[in-house]
């Protein structure tokens, strides 16, 4: 999938990266800003912050974050209200899906 310029601005961006150690993590972040042509600022959950051209952050939304896992994806939402569950935070939606 291909993005306008202006729409990568506030998109969710999930990277991957290995520590020091070795371990694979992943890290959450948005899109802030674009800081040159095709340049663009993340800045993630922890603080931090990185560039990514275009190219780069294409490929890492268009990524298969996983194997062999079914996708479902939502057509319309019909209601939300707060969780009624004790002690739950969040909220419950009820929605129509796709298919």
């Amino acid at each position: 999938m291909q993005y306008d310029l202006e729409e990568l601005i506030d998109l969710l961006v999930c990277d991957s990266y290995t520590t020091r150690n070795g371990n694979e993590r992943i890290r959450r972040g948005t899109v802030r800003t674009q800081v040159g042509d095709s340049t663009y600022r993340v800045e993630f959950e922890d603080g931090k912050q990185q560039t990514y051209e275009y190219e780069e952050l294409i490929a890492i939304v268009n990524r298969d974050d996983e194997e062999n896992v079914e996708r479902w994806t939502f057509d319309k939402i019909l209601k939300h209200r707060d969780s009624p569950t004790k002690g739950r935070k969040g909220i419950d939606v009820l929605v129509t899906w796709v298919g």
